[in-house]
């Protein structure tokens, strides 16, 4: 089902690591040792459910621009990490104190005019080490609820500090998070 949400929405793509390592865990392991079995099947039913999408455009005359068209659609890079719909997070408090470096820059001399902008890469690699800990906990404790308690820490890791968030994106923490309040 994660694949399926997946290919419908790409704003969930930082929850993979999530899934893959509950379901390697709850899955593939089994009384402690590994299953190879399993772990194909798994490979295998998410790689058809991934790929099987994208069947259509890969039949096209030039597949290679059809793949690209939509990557680019997909991962925005070129619209910049802030935008009119940005979200409230942490690189919109960055993009304020470069606001505030810029104006002091036109009155008192500073060794730089502005703070350097956050490249997706940077931003990824933010998102990834905030998200480790949310990791640890599901690959020791693979319940139902700890799965869902690392879902919405993850979704919320994304929000603050993923590239190009839209203000709509914190939805993706707070619609899971309503299913611990019974739980709570």
């Amino acid at each position: 089902l994660y694949a399926v949400l997946l290919n419908l929405k790409h704003l969930y793509l930082p929850l993979a690591p999530v899934y893959f390592c509950y379901l390697f865990g709850k899955y593939c392991l089994v009384d402690g040792k590994f299953a190879i079995k399993k772990f194909i099947t798994l490979a295998v039913v998410t790689a058809t459910t991934l790929l099987l999408p994208w069947v259509p455009f890969l039949l096209q005359d030039n597949p290679k621009d059809q793949v690209l068209q939509i990557l680019s659609r997909l991962f925005p890079f070129g619209r910049g990490l802030v935008h009119d719909y940005w979200a409230a997070n942490v690189w919109a408090f960055y993009s304020f104190a470069n606001k505030v470096v810029r104006y002091l820059a036109t009155r008192i001399p500073l060794p730089f005019q502005s703070l350097p902008e956050p490249t997706p890469l940077v931003c990824a690699i933010c998102l990834f080490l905030s998200i480790l800990p949310g990791l640890a906990v599901i690959s020791r404790r693979r319940t139902k609820v700890k799965l869902l308690q690392t879902v919405v820490y993850t979704s919320l890791c994304s929000f603050m500090l993923a590239y190009h968030v839209h203000d709509k994106a914190i939805l993706t923490a707070l619609i899971p998070l309503t299913l611990l309040v019974e739980h709570s």
